[in-house]
């Protein structure tokens, strides 16, 4: 097999968050939009990751059957599957750290921003989307995933320390969307 570097996809990943709507998903950029350029609608933008940043990770669980009359399995099912994302953010914004927890209320005024925490809250559900660098030679190709729905299974934990940056790590767990979607990958070759 020859080796193709134009296949081969090096660089960080962006994530954007906005509030699900099970009526109007918030819909990936055009792909006339080039990697770091702006998603518009209404999208946010959550800042600064780690190296180790944007991840995404999907693992099934499968039935394998079999039967008497032959050694090797029959047939085999999904039984169940598990998307969940990943991001260890620099930015502890207060706009962030809502999105980690997917609750409280946020008010702002001038150069202060103020979440407050309630007991018994609701979770928030959100549509999180994640651009990384597409297999490409040109540095503006964009492999864009869209989790149509998706809600905050983190424990957000910040520590203050002289010698390191404050971070905090947000973990979504992707739910179904409709009937059938979970996510949609694709990318973008100038």
């Amino acid at each position: 097999m020859a080796i193709n570097t134009d296949r081969i996809a090096l660089g960080y990943g962006n994530a954007y968050i906005a509030a699900y709507s099970s009526g109007s998903v918030e819909a990936l950029p055009a792909d006339t939009v080039a990697r770091d350029g702006s998603w518009g609608g209404a999208w946010a933008n959550l800042g600064s990751t780690t190296a180790d940043g944007v991840k995404y990770t999907s693992s099934n669980e499968f039935r394998h059957v079999d039967v008497g009359q032959s050694t090797v399995d029959v047939f085999s099912r999904v039984t169940k599957q598990n998307v969940e994302i990943e991001l260890t953010l620099k930015e502890t914004s207060v706009e962030n750290l809502k999105y980690a927890m997917g609750f409280g209320s946020l008010s702002t005024s001038g150069s202060s921003g103020v979440l407050t925490v309630s007991h018994n809250p609701g979770l928030m559900e959100y549509t999180i989307g994640l651009e990384g660098p597409s297999p490409d030679s040109d540095v503006t190709a964009a492999q864009r995933i869209l989790f149509y729905r998706c809600v905050p299974i983190s424990e957000p934990e910040q520590v203050f320390s002289r010698d390191e940056e404050t971070m905090a790590v947000v973990k979504f767990k992707a739910l179904l969307h409709g009937t059938s979607s979970i996510y949609q990958i694709r990318q973008y070759r100038p």
